[in-house]
Parts: C-alpha cells; sequence; structure tokens
C-alpha cells in the first residue's frame, strides 16, 4: 500500500504545533483588543468612524512589511519578531497615558499584526509544502482566528 505523501517526521509537527501557536497567540490577543473597543472609543472620544479609521490605517501596512522583511529573513524570525513586538504594544494601548502614546502604540501594534499575520501564513504554506498536501490534519482548529477579525470589519 503505498502513499503520496511523504513521511512527517517529528520537525514538521513540532512546526505545525508552532504555526498553530502562532494562529492562535494572533487571534487570542486581537480579540481581546477588540472586546476592550467600547472602552477604547469612550477614553479617548471617538466616534465610530475615527476608531475604525484608526484601524483599518495600519493594518495593511504591516502585510507589505511582512512581505518586504519575509525577502530579507526567514518568515519564522519574523513572526517570532511580529509577536514580541505585539505583545510590547499591548500594555502601551492598555495604559497610555495620553492619546498620542495610545495612538503610536496602536499603529506599531497595527503593523506587528499585519507582519504576523503574514508570516504566520507564509509558515502555514511552508508547512503544507513539508506535508505533501494542502492542509495538514488538525490545521482547521487554529484558523478560527480569522472569523473574529472578519465579524469585526463586518460590523464597523
Amino acid at each position: 500500500m503505498s502513499t503520496d505523501a511523504p513521511a512527517v517526521t517529528p520537525a514538521p509537527r513540532i512546526a505545525r504545533i508552532a504555526a498553530a501557536g502562532g494562529f492562535f497567540a494572533q487571534g487570542l490577543v486581537f480579540i481581546s483588543l477588540t472586546t476592550r473597543l467600547p472602552v477604547v472609543q469612550k477614553k479617548w472620544q471617538l466616534s465610530s468612524v475615527e476608531l475604525s479609521l484608526l484601524r483599518m490605517m495600519v493594518l495593511r501596512a504591516g502585510s507589505l512589511a511582512a512581505e518586504k522583511l519575509a525577502a530579507m529573513r526567514d518568515s519564522g524570525e519574523v513572526l517570532r519578531g511580529g509577536l514580541v513586538v505585539i505583545a510590547g504594544c499591548v500594555p502601551g494601548i492598555a495604559l497610555a497615558p495620553s492619546f498620542a502614546v495610545f495612538a503610536a502604540s496602536l499603529a506599531v501594534y497595527g503593523v506587528a499584526l499585519g507582519v504576523v499575520d503574514a508570516a504566520t501564513n507564509m509558515q502555514a504554506v511552508a508547512l503544507e509544502h513539508r506535508y505533501g498536501r494542502r492542509r495538514p490534519r488538525g490545521w482547521a482548529w487554529c484558523r478560527w482566528s480569522r472569523v473574529p477579525r472578519g465579524s469585526c470589519v463586518a460590523a464597523t
């Protein structure tokens, strides 16, 4: 009995778990901040339009930055760096003493989120190539992070 898929060694399994962890961490921080948007909006007296514009203006820049960074570095390094930057931005967003600190933290977070999103997807594609099939088993569970993002965009 022959199979078309190559044998899966421990390295791709570990990579699969790490990629799933990247999707999970990204989604967890994103939805955590998203659920606090009404508090942010009230604290900084932002209209819904202003808040949406703030969020939208920074997200696209991260994807473009990831593309440039991935050309110079391994996408795994880009992913790890993006996650570290996100972790550093969250306190700045949550505890900002002024609107300038809040806006700067949100801008850096948005770029880092785009970097993490693009780099995680790059890792997923590389992993799919290692497995020799389009989607490794168990991959779909970590893609739930796409649902909150899509519903937030649709709601604004």
